[in-house]
Order: structure tokens, then C-alpha cells, then sequence
């Protein structure tokens, strides 16, 4: 007998404070059924009723939390609370040898061959860009079902194939689209207050792809930069304590410029993740921000999240927003423009090939561009993902 679908959302919280928790993943205990929350730690889901059901809700310093599927949906949001399961760290030595944040991230940049995938694999996720006006609010809003066939990290990401199940858009995308990024291949840069931030390839989604980076670890990433020396750079790093993935013991190591470089106009704040026994990257948060006289204003934020599938780390979430500022021929726009992948699932060549139903989408050319044929009803019992507020009819 068919059974009934419900709607099951809400917000993931912290169990003392009440704070959200961004990026916590809610799904129903022992399936691949869920989602991630987003920034706020909204999260929206649907799945069959189906009584005695439990929904399983995790992140990275926490500790799992479970609770009952609804019976039915409801206009009240289901408020997830987790309580935090992290510790402060004490010196650690290892023999003679004292352990630092520098030498954690030369050994998780010599393991990331063998931590992470290095044969073809898939992931099947959704993916959303928007522009956010600093005078004006949200004014654009493009999300799409995307299916990743990636070749593996010994290749690099231009090998990647991306097909697109669906997609839909803002009535203003194009429109606002032109007017404040412009298409790629009619201009090449963005205007920064320090130099320029190059167009990578033709669409976000590519650019978005090329961000990451530990399957990009041999190669610069912008404001970031290399991964491999990122340990010997210019950057300050600490220690700070350990947490819990799982049963897994997890370093925490903060990002800070360098302070005898004295950089007064940037600043750089974020949170390596680092599992204990591997010296696998789990998680980054990275942030920079630009100070001009009393103005601080973040310029790029980095956000992922990888997890691990039978001993080797696969992507669960990636995001970077970038802020600029672009004159049109009718205004100087102070633009924030972000763009978000959240991984349902992870195919592996050794499981079954991917079948997509897709089109495949040409990188070189922005996804508005590209149509594929549309599925009646898909969107309704998608699972997708809450923003902090509506961007879209």
C-alpha cells in the first residue's frame, strides 16, 4: 500500500546556548534519506510515514541526537537540540616529539592521496547560487539537481563530467545576472579592493568546483591559496582543543595571519578539522575580511565538509561567497554572491554506475543557459534545503 509523505523541517540547535548549528545533517536512521541544514541550521525533508521511525542528527563537536518522525506534517518547525561533545586540549607528545598544528597539516596534506578518493566515484546532490545586494536584499535565486562523475582526485577537476536533472530559477536570474556579474565570457574579472578575482570557467557551478581545496590540494586557491605548503605559509596557526566525530578523535586548528607580516588591512579567521588516527581534513571554515578605515567587510568565506565512506573521505558539503563591487553603467553595486553543493548521495565505481537522467552541462557556459527537459511534480518531494528567509516564490 502506497503510504502517505510527510514534510518534516525545522532547526538544529545548541543544547546551553540555543545557538543554531550550521551544516548538521537530520536523516532518518539507517537510510540515506534527509538533508543538511543550511547556514542557519533550517532543514527541510520530505519521507514516507511511517511509525517507529527515528531521525538521526549529527555535526562535527557533537554528540548524535535522536528523535521521532512525525506522524503526520506540521506547521510547526521541530526544534533539534545537540549537546556539544567537545574537550580542551591538553599539550600532547608523542615520545620526544611535541605535536604542533603545522606538522598535523604536512601530514594531512602527504595523506590526502591516500585518504581520499583517488579512483572514480559520483555524487548526487543540490546545488544553489544567489546574489545578495548590500542595498537592496536578495535579487537573484538559481538552484538545480546536479549529479557530480568525478574521475577521481589523481585528475584534475577540468576531467570532471556534470549533468543536471533539473533546474529553476528566479524570474529576475538572467536579467540580474547580466546586470551584476555579467556573463563570463564577456568580462573577465570582478573588482576587488586589491587586485582582481579571475573568472575561472564559464558558470558558478565550475568556479564553485575549483574552490575546494583538497580536491584542488596541488593548486592555488583564491585568497586561500595552495593546501599542500599551506602548513608553511604565511599564515598563524593554533591548536586550540579536540573533539568527537563518531568514536573518531578530531583536531581543532585556527587560521590567523601571520602577526610579524603585519597585515593592518586583512584578517583571516577559520577552523581546520583534522581526525586523529589518519590526519584526514574533515572539515574548513575560512574567512577573510578587508579593512578599510572603520569598515571591516568579509570578502570570502569557504565552507566543507567531507565524510567519510568505507575509510576514504568523500565531499558532504561545499560553499564559498565572495564579495565585490561592479559598475554597471548605472551604479557602483556592492554584491555578495554565493554558491552551495549539498551531497544526498555517494556512488562508488566499485557499487554501480551512475545512471543520470540529466543533460550534461557544459562548463564553459552559465547554467541559465542550459536547459533540460522539465519533470512535472519534481521539486515537491525534493529534498532540498531552507534558507534564513524566502529568495523565491
Amino acid at each position: 500500500m502506497a503510504q502517505d509523505t510527510i514534510i518534516v523541517r525545522g532547526q538544529v540547535v545548541e543544547a546551553d546556548s540555543n545557538n543554531p548549528i550550521p551544516f548538521a545533517t537530520v536523516e532518518v536512521c539507517g537510510t540515506s534519506v534527509g538533508t543538511v541544514a543550511n547556514e542557519e541550521g533550517f532543514f527541510r525533508f520530505s519521507v514516507e510515514s511511517n511509525r517507529g521511525d527515528s531521525l538521526c542528527v549529527h555535526s562535527v563537536g557533537y554528540e548524535y541526537g535522536y528523535y521521532p518522525v512525525p506522524e503526520k506534517s506540521s506547521n510547526a518547525p521541530l526544534t533539534l537540540t545537540l549537546v556539544s561533545s567537545t574537550k580542551m586540549l591538553t599539550e600532547v607528545v608523542v615520545g620526544d616529539m611535541k605535536i604542533t598544528p603545522e606538522r598535523i597539516l604536512k601530514k594531512a596534506a602527504q595523506n590526502v592521496r591516500k585518504n581520499y578518493p583517488q579512483k572514480p566515484f559520483a555524487l548526487k546532490g543540490y546545488y544553489r547560487d544567489y546574489l545578495r545586494k548590500k542595498k537592496g536584499g536578495y535579487i537573484c535565486f538559481l538552484e538545480g539537481a546536479m549529479d557530480i562523475l568525478d574521475p577521481g582526485f589523481k585528475k584534475p577537476d577540468d576531467k570532471i563530467e556534470v549533468r543536471m536533472e533539473q533546474i529553476r530559477l528566479s524570474d529576475s536570474y538572467e536579467k540580474n545576472y547580466k546586470k551584476y556579474v555579467k556573463e563570463y565570457e564577456h568580462d573577465t574579472s570582478k573588482i576587488l579592493l586589491h587586485g582582481v578575482l579571475p573568472s575561472l570557467r564559464g558558470n558558478e557551478f565550475a568556479s564553485m568546483i575549483f574552490h575546494d581545496p583538497l580536491r584542488n590540494h596541488g593548486r592555488s586557491v583564491p585568497f586561500m591559496g595552495t593546501f599542500d605548503t599551506m602548513w608553511n605559509s604565511s599564515y598563524y596557526f593554533e591548536l586550540d582543543y579536540y573533539t568527537y566525530i563518531g568514536e573518531d578523535e578530531v583536531y581543532v586548528i585556527s587560521i590567523q595571519p601571520n602577526p610579524s607580516l603585519n597585515y593592518w588591512h586583512v584578517d583571516v579567521k577559520g577552523q581546520i578539522f583534522v581526525r586523529v588516527k589518519d590526519h584526514a581534513v574533515m572539515k574548513i571554515n575560512y574567512k577573510y575580511f578587508v579593512t578599510k578605515k572603520l569598515d571591516k567587510q568579509k570578502w570570502y568565506e569557504l565552507n566543507l565538509e567531507y565524510q567519510d565512506i568505507d575509510g576514504l573521505m568523500y565531499l558532504k558539503y561545499l560553499s564559498y561567497m565572495n564579495y565585490f563591487k561592479i559598475f554597471n553603467g548605472e551604479e557602483i553595486a556592492e554584491i555578495s554572491q554565493y554558491r552551495e553543493f549539498f551531497v544526498n548521495d555517494v556512488i562508488l565505481q566499485e557499487d554501480k554506475k551512475l545512471e543520470s537522467v540529466g543533460i550534461r552541462v557544459d562548463m564553459d557556459k552559465p547554467l541559465y543557459t542550459q536547459s533540460v527537459k522539465e519533470i512535472p511534480n519534481f521539486w515537491d518531494h525534493y529534498n532540498y534545503l531552507l534558507l534564513g528567509q524566502p529568495l523565491m516564490d
